[in-house]
């Protein structure tokens, strides 16, 4: 099976069954097929999900979304090896592959969110009580 054929497949199953994920595994599909197009699954192993991941930093995604894209995949190879269209050390492989950590990544960090302040709380309330 090829690395496109894979993502296609998995990306039509998110779709229909877990459409809350559809968007980021979309980009995650997208990166993939770009990069990778006739590339066979089997051949997959760790030092290519270690360029996946340089590949997303060079995207310009944000650590945390690269772990998280990265989660994607893991998922992804997961969902092919119950069905029989990946091997079962591909994914390991790609568990090998250990996430970004903070500070020892070139992959930017967002800020970090602000709490709301409670007068805009309070505020929204009085809102939703009026209406």
């Amino acid at each position: 099976m090829k690395v496109d054929d894979l993502c296609l497949a998995y990306l039509k199953y998110t779709k229909e069954y877990d459409p809350s994920h559809y968007s980021s595994v979309k980009t995650t599909v997208e990166i993939l097929v770009k990069h990778f197009t006739g590339q066979a699954v089997e051949s997959l192993d760790s030092r290519f999900f270690l360029l996946l991941q340089e590949l997303f930093v060079q995207h310009g995604v944000s650590r945390r979304y690269c772990n998280a894209l990265m989660g994607f995949i893991r998922a992804m190879l997961k969902w092919g090896i119950v069905r029989k269209l990946v091997p079962k050390d591909v994914y390991f492989d790609a568990k090998l592959v250990e996430s970004l950590k903070k500070g020892k990544t070139k992959a930017r960090e967002n800020p970090p969110r602000q709490d709301v302040p409670d007068d805009v709380i309070a505020r929204t309330f009085l809102i939703c009580i009026i209406y």
